[in-house]
C-alpha cells in the first residue's frame, strides 16, 4: 500500500534524524461528511506497524471519547484534543 510505504519512509527519516517518537493523525474531523475524514483504524494499524518495525514510540490524537479505546489499542501515547 502506497500510504504504508510512505509512512515507513517518513519513520526511517525521523529516526535517522534522532527522533524516538512517530506521531500520526488517524482522524481528521471535517464539517462536511463528504470531505476526507482520515484513515481511522486502518491508519492506526499502519502507525503501529511502522512504530513496531522501527522501534519508535507512537502518538496519535483522540478527539472523541468514543474513540479512546480504539486509539489506545494501537498507540503508545494518546494526545487529547478537543473538537
Amino acid at each position: 500500500m502506497k500510504i504504508l510505504t510512505g509512512l515507513f519512509e517518513i519513520g526511517r527519516e525521523v529516526k535517522k534524524a534522532g527522533a524516538t517518537v512517530l506521531r500520526g493523525g488517524a482522524f481528521k474531523p471535517r464539517t462536511s461528511p463528504y470531505s476526507f475524514q482520515g484513515l481511522g483504524k486502518e491508519g492506526l494499524q499502519m502507525l503501529r506497524e511502522v512504530g513496531n518495525e522501527l522501534g519508535l514510540v507512537t502518538v496519535s490524537e483522540v478527539m472523541d471519547t468514543r474513540d479512546v479505546g480504539l486509539v489506545a489499542d494501537y498507540v503508545d501515547v494518546l494526545q487529547v484534543g478537543c473538537p
